[in-house]
Parts: C-alpha cells; structure tokens; sequence
C-alpha cells in the first residue's frame, strides 16, 4: 500500500518538477530580461533620490548664506548704533535733550493726574 502511493507522490513530483523546468527553460530569458529591468529600475529611483536631495540641500545652503549675511550686516548695524549711542550719551547737549523729554513726560502725567480729578468748589 504504502509502495503505491509513494510511486504516485514521485509521479507527481517528477511531472511537477518536469513542468517547472519546461517553464523556466522557455521563459530564462524572460525571467532575465524582467530582473534585469527591475533592477535597473530600482539604481534609477535611488538615483532621482539622491540628486533631488542633493539639489534641495544646495537650496538650502544658499538660503542659509543668505540668512548668515542678513545677521551678519545686522550684528555690523547694531554695533555702529552701540557706539553711536554711547557718543550720544556722553554729549552734553544729548543728555540735556533727554532731560527735557522726561521732564515734559512727567508734566504731562502730573496734568493728566490733575485733570482726572473733580476740583472741589
């Protein structure tokens, strides 16, 4: 019994084996052709990855040395302002300017106190 259906397994698995070699014999190179092409493929998706990201990073360096000069030109300003400030401060006439403003500001705050008030009769 057991003989019987052993002969039937190898039968199936030599016609099966058989099929399976007659398929890759007529389509080898197909099958070739297909891996090839899929390779292939794939190299020029990593490709198009690579130099889009290449191409983004050289915009982004351009845009950063863009901004580095910007705060480069501002750190310069601010600099000549400082020293401006400072000749500003120790100028006579300037501190005597600013009195004068804050002298006004608190006059005005005093009149502004005052008018708030109700006078009394």
């Amino acid at each position: 019994m057991w003989h019987i259906i052993q002969r039937k397994v190898e039968a199936y698995y030599d016609s099966a084996r058989g099929f399976t070699n007659r398929i890759l014999a007529d389509y080898k190179g197909t099958i070739r052709i297909s891996c090839i092409v899929f390779i292939v493929l794939i190299a020029a998706l990593l490709v198009k990855s690579i130099v889009s990201a290449h191409i983004r990073n050289n915009e982004l360096t351009g845009r950063l040395d863009g901004i580095r000069a910007r705060g480069n030109e501002l750190t310069e300003k601010n600099e000549l302002l400082k020293a401006e400030c400072k000749a500003m401060q120790e100028d006579p006439i300037y501190i005597e300017q600013v009195l004068r403003r804050q002298n006004r500001a608190i006059v005005n705050e005093l009149i502004i106190t005052e008018d708030s008030f109700p006078q009394e009769r």
